[in-house]
C-alpha cells in the first residue's frame, strides 16, 4: 500500500465508511506469490484494524475479472 492508500484509508474511516481490501488481478501471479500478497496485506490491515481502524473489515478479498475468481466473494 503506498501512502495515498493509507491517507485514503483515514479519510474513510473518519466519515465512517466501510472498507475491504480487495487484491486485484489474482490470475496474474503463482500461488505462492499470491499467499505471499494476501499474507503480507493481512498483516497490515491487522496493524491498521487495531490501531482504531473501526470500519476496516479484517479480511482481505482477491479477485480476477479475467477468470472470475473472487467476484462472488466480493
Amino acid at each position: 500500500m503506498t501512502e495515498l492508500d493509507f491517507e485514503y484509508l483515514d479519510y474513510l474511516d473518519e466519515h465512517k465508511i466501510p472498507v475491504c481490501v480487495v487484491l486485484t488481478k489474482i490470475d496474474k501471479i503463482n500461488t505462492l506469490s499470491r499467499l505471499k500478497a494476501f499474507n503480507e496485506m493481512s498483516i497490515v490491515v491487522q496493524q491498521r484494524h487495531q490501531s482504531g481502524f473501526t470500519q476496516l473489515k479484517p479480511e482481505v478479498l482477491g479477485c480476477s475479472s479475467h477468470s472470475g475468481e473472487g467476484i462472488n466473494e466480493i
